[in-house]
């Protein structure tokens, strides 16, 4: 991870029981979800509608037949995530504390029924750091060198904002994301809270 500093693109191993299927399973279950806030749909397929319920202060609220029918149907993206687990709050701090920037996790499921499994070729203006935790995935990074591999879990990449790349899913696939933000400076006094 400490290779980031280098600010070239990489492909390693050993990150392993940062986080799983069931705990994914868990975090779906037992938070609150909006369209278009926390949670986003890569190629929707389907329109989802539902009555609000009088005590969603949320607003919009996802029903969990509708989270149900997304996480089997369609390419999901939960961000601001970073607290997830202790873990991944974790990798988040260290990665604050490598580069400076402010850092979140997102996680990136699909179901192995879904054609779309990736957003092709493109980049993204924030550095980022991705964890392969469920399936396996192809990535090209158009770097110098090019790098074109097959990531498993366990297996990590590093990708320098404005560089293109391309992740396309051959299996049901979790990943955890780390985006760390190029226009925000770490002033975050955020900290892992104590019982």
């Amino acid at each position: 991870m400490y290779k980031i500093k280098e600010k070239k693109a990489f492909v390693e191993s050993g990150y392993t029981n940062i986080f799983s299927m069931k705990e994914f399973e868990d975090y779906i279950n037992t938070n609150i979800f909006v369209l278009e806030k926390n949670l986003f749909i890569k190629f929707q397929k389907h329109k989802y509608y539902w009555d609000d319920k009088h005590w969603d202060v949320f607003g919009k609220s996802i029903p969990s037949a509708a989270l149900e029918v997304m996480s089997k149907e369609e390419t999901c993206v939960i961000v601001n995530a970073k607290k997830a687990t202790k873990k991944i709050y974790n990798i988040v701090k260290q990665l604050e504390e490598i580069n400076n920037l402010e850092t979140d996790c997102h996680m990136f499921y699909c179901s192995s029924d879904i054609k779309e499994k990736g957003l092709g070729k493109h980049n993204d203006s924030n550095d980022n750091f991705i964890i392969q935790i469920y399936g396996t995935t192809d990535l090209t990074i158009w770097s110098d060198p090019m790098i074109n591999t097959t990531l498993n879990p366990g297996d990590a990449c590093y990708i320098p904002r404005k560089t293109d790349h391309c992740l396309i899913s051959k299996s049901k696939r979790l990943s955890l994301s780390f985006p760390m933000a190029h226009n925000k400076n770490v002033i975050n006094k955020d900290y892992w809270i104590r019982l």
